[in-house]
């Protein structure tokens, strides 16, 4: 049986029959009345009933093989109940957050761009038990750093080849799915868990029978939820960024007229911002400041919470093995800082830029990126232009070997690197001298990636 309750400090039989007593006196010599509003008691004892039913069926549908989609909608359908008649219902509003990601990741469309496409864009999925179950069976993992690598490197070496005969992904699908499908739900999630995050000292046990255990049980508290809330928001912040720009290529990358269209320097759409590209981007940034905000309450009640920490989903551990030590939570306070830094403005980044074996430092404003977009990325780049004759675009100037055609037309990149005023600055502080490539889009251009 699922037991949910509200911790509490005890007090003594007296104190409680005075307290009571001195409230109905109050009330009696007033002539208040209750507040009428608000759930009744029945409502919230029939809404927990509803929660408790809901975990029933979360349960059994992640205990099978295959997550029924019929069983995760029945628990669903439990949930929302649930939530009309008691909308502080801390149990039915977790309940339903992880039930709406379980159905996500059972949403065949969904799992197939996944399977056909994850790779391109650094996601993977692989069989996984436990909470891997949320996502369909499968525990689907991102790296962004490792996904922007991929995804230039696969520009560099064959995306707008005319003659390839593979066509590439269809980038805009994806964009349309996440941006009118994923984003929603990360979105109900995440203010599914606000509502446990505002309540006072919220926890849920699940017990033994209904996790599949012998003995023992399992409580998850306001500092999981933290942890949770915070993992949705980055991922949140992945995909707002992942719509901002057009990413929409030619469906036949043999059609030169249509990939000279796309990449047009002055008229092409790509990687141009969306009509909802702005706001996703500073929606991106919100959604980073504030699961590091959520981030920071996690390691907080990590670092506060006295009660007996045997049975909780996370704790801190000495040892490391059953849950975070002192030093990792030391460790993600020091890079949340560091990136709430970034989100705010221009640091000073010290590094070896032109490979002369000293260090240099680099003013660097990567908050503009969300504050105040690129309209489009390719007018950054020095000039390029379309060569008829081998139906590929080329870096103005490369066919005469003329360096000085080669300018980046904004060299502080709309004020990302506010310290260059003029194309020859930057140039000079990158040590560039040469054209590394004939033009944008084939490899080895280390002036471009």
């Amino acid at each position: 049986m699922l037991v949910s309750t509200r911790k509490h400090t005890l007090r003594s039989t007296g104190r409680a029959i005075l307290a009571s007593a001195a409230v109905l006196v109050l009330l009696i010599g007033t002539g208040c009345e209750s507040d009428p509003t608000g759930p009744s008691d029945e409502e919230r004892q029939e809404a927990q009933a509803l929660a408790d039913e809901g975990f029933t069926l979360l349960i059994s549908a992640l205990d099978a093989e295959t997550p029924d989609p019929a069983i995760l909608n029945q628990a669903k359908g439990k949930f929302e109940d649930a939530l009309d008649l008691d909308p502080e219902n801390g149990d039915a509003s977790v309940g339903l957050a992880l039930t709406e990601i379980a159905l996500m990741g059972t949403d065949p469309e969904i799992l197939a761009l996944i399977g056909e496409f994850g790779p391109l864009l650094g996601l993977e999925a692989a069989s996984s038990p436990g909470l891997g179950k949320l996502a369909g069976g499968q525990a689907v993992t991102a790296d962004p750093v490792f996904s922007a690598e991929k995804t230039l490197d696969w520009f560099r070496h064959g995306f707008a080849r005319p003659g390839q005969v593979t066509p590439p992904p269809d980038l805009g699908a994806i964009q349309d799915l996440a941006e009118a499908v994923v984003l929603p739900v990360m979105e109900l999630v995440m203010d599914l868990l606000a509502v446990v995050e505002d309540l006072d000292e919220w926890h849920l046990t699940l017990t033994a029978a209904m996790i599949g255990m012998e003995e023992g049980a399992l409580e998850i508290d306001q500092t999981d939820v933290y942890m949770v809330d915070a993992v949705v928001h980055a991922m949140a912040a992945e995909i707002y960024a992942m719509v901002a720009y057009d990413m929409d290529t030619p469906t036949v990358m043999s059609d030169t007229l249509a990939v000279q269209a796309a990449f047009d320097q002055d008229t092409g759409t790509f990687m141009t911002l969306r009509t909802n590209g702005a706001a996703n981007l500073g929606n991106s940034r919100t959604a980073l400041l504030d699961g590091i905000a959520r981030m920071n309450s996690f390691i907080a009640g990590l670092q506060t919470e006295t009660d007996d920490q045997s049975d909780d989903l996370i704790k801190l551990d000495p040892t490391g093995l059953d849950g975070p030590t002192q030093e990792d939570l030391d460790e993600m306070q020091t890079g949340l800082a560091a990136v709430y830094l970034v989100l705010n403005g221009p640091q000073t980044v010290t590094e070896d830029f032109d490979d002369d074996g000293m260090d240099e430092d680099l003013q660097v404003d990567l908050s503009v990126l969300f504050t105040d977009p690129i309209t489009d990325l390719k007018a950054l780049l020095p000039p390029y232009t379309w060569d008829s004759t081998h139906q590929m675009y080329y870096w103005d100037g490369y066919m005469i070997g003329d360096f000085t055609v080669f300018i980046f037309p904004d060299p502080d990149f709309n004020g990302v690197l506010p310290q260059f005023t003029t194309d020859a600055e930057f140039k000079a502080f990158f040590d560039i001298t040469y054209f590394g490539s004939p033009g944008p889009f084939t490899s080895g251009a280390p002036v471009l990636f």
